[in-house]
């Protein structure tokens, strides 16, 4: 839970800090967004949300076939959500690619902090066990 926590709702924060910070304008366009663009929210938090999910199926069914399959459908669809910002003009694919290396960046961060503390969990319960 503090997993999911931790990519999606402080991803969001990161995300909106640097749109503040950059402050790029949209794509001209009628009836834009008016938020800011870069980096792409859609892009960085489609990937958090997807990838978050697609490591948790990975650990909870430990086949390397479902592992390999979850995981090729969830970079699929990441790639077509951030292609569909391009293509509907709500971003310049800069904003893609920055939204999309933002949320990797995170999602990495995020997993490596995960797996640690695992590992520290697991090695106290083989000590009491001994």
């Amino acid at each position: 839970m503090l997993l999911v926590l931790l990519t999606v709702g402080a991803g969001n924060g990161i995300n909106q800090l640097v749109k503040s910070l950059i402050e790029r304008p949209r794509p001209d366009m009628l009836e834009q967004l008016s938020s800011f663009s870069f980096p792409s929210g859609h892009a960085m938090m489609g990937l958090l949300y997807v990838f978050t999910i697609a490591y948790i199926i990975s650990e909870l069914f430990m086949s390397q076939k479902t592992s390999i399959t979850v995981w090729s459908i969830a970079v699929i669809l990441v790639i077509l959500m951030g292609l569909s910002r391009i293509a509907s003009s709500h971003h310049y694919a800069t904003d893609v690619l920055a939204g999309w290396s933002l949320g990797f960046t995170w999602f990495i961060i995020c997993i490596y902090w995960y797996e640690s503390r695992k590992r520290k969990i697991n090695k106290l319960k083989i000590k009491e066990s001994a």
